[in-house]
């Protein structure tokens, strides 16, 4: 049996994008909506940082912190008023909001009937609590369809018990509970699990420095697609009528930008791999915008019910795909 922690950073407040959703969310729901916000409200100046390894490179993009002042201050001065800060916070989502207009296929962007990324986190007004509404979002998305996921998948392909007890439904009940009463999305990250487990975990592991995982992802990312990146040109999310020709051209390259922490382009190989192991072979693809195959139908109501299955115990058949050709 293995245990893993996934939840800890979604229930208390461990991303400090989060947090700053929260913050910058909170400072918005007190905007009067007849008088335009002032700039200078929105300065937030910061000083350099040496860690995670990405952070002097963040500072300087950010101009100290002025670039991404602005961008919040345009954002409430022209953006909807009923549209949380969330996901906009994370560089990855705003990539993808800014070029997917330009990668989609005519009609997949008629089949999306106007939705956009954006209406997950817009929310009508009065809002709830925010504390509350971002713990409810990220556990709902990141932690579901991310952490949980993965998590299942991973260990029952190598026949591994995983138990997740920091999302048990106990737990979580008496965190949004005393949330509701005393909000902690100003208190350093992870205070109250801190405060919990002080009398059970030395002191060293308490005050130990949150790292995120440092593997060589652009050594990784260079390898993958010199071996598969030729399965994007014209491939099956091309004949699906989801990507246009020319954005799978471009993607065949693996485009990795210095300033970005993703890839667009990884992100469409790993759906071009998906749909040719379980949906057929490119020629044998075509897009019904109206009626979704029953291929499809039956196998996005599985993996949602993957990625809501149980900590405890999962249900998730593993079985081995077929290699791409």
């Amino acid at each position: 049996m293995l245990l893993q922690g996934q939840g800890g950073d979604e229930l208390f407040w461990g991303y400090p994008w989060v947090a700053a959703a929260a913050r910058q969310s909170i400072r918005k729901s007190l905007l009067d909506l007849s008088v335009q916000p002032r700039f200078r409200e929105y300065i937030e100046l910061s000083w350099p940082k040496i860690w995670p390894r990405r952070a002097p490179i963040d500072w300087l993009t950010s101009v100290a912190g002025l670039r991404s002042s602005f961008s919040s201050y345009q954002r409430d001065r022209v953006g909807p008023p009923d549209r949380l800060v969330f996901y906009d916070l994370v560089e990855p989502f705003r990539v993808a909001a800014k070029t997917t207009p330009e990668i989609y296929a005519p009609c997949f962007r008629e089949s999306l009937n106007g939705s956009t990324p954006y209406d997950i986190f817009t929310v009508p007004r009065p809002w709830p609590p925010i504390d509350i509404e971002m713990t409810r979002l990220i556990c709902q998305t990141y932690l579901s369809e991310n952490g949980i996921a993965q998590g299942d998948r991973l260990s029952m392909s190598a026949s591994i018990e995983l138990r997740l007890p920091l999302v048990d439904y106990r737990l979580v009940e008496t965190v949004v509970g005393l949330r509701k009463v005393h909000s902690d999305v100003g208190l350093p990250p992870k205070s109250w699990l801190k405060q919990a487990t002080e009398d059970v975990l030395p002191d060293w592991v308490l005050k130990r420095r949150k790292r995120g995982f440092q593997p060589p992802v652009r050594v990784w990312h260079r390898a993958i697609f010199e071996k598969y990146g030729h399965l994007l040109r014209d491939g099956a999310l091309v004949q699906l009528g989801i990507l246009t020709s020319r954005a799978s051209e471009d993607f065949t390259r693996g485009s990795f930008p210095l300033t970005r922490t993703m890839s667009p382009a990884f992100n469409a190989l790993v759906l071009e791999v998906w749909c040719r192991q379980y949906l057929g072979s490119p020629k044998a693809l075509s897009w019904d915008s109206r009626r979704p195959s029953a291929h499809v139908r039956s196998s996005t109501s599985v993996s949602g019910r993957r990625a809501m299955s149980s900590p405890r115990k999962s249900n998730s058949i593993s079985h081995r795909a077929p290699r791409p050709q």
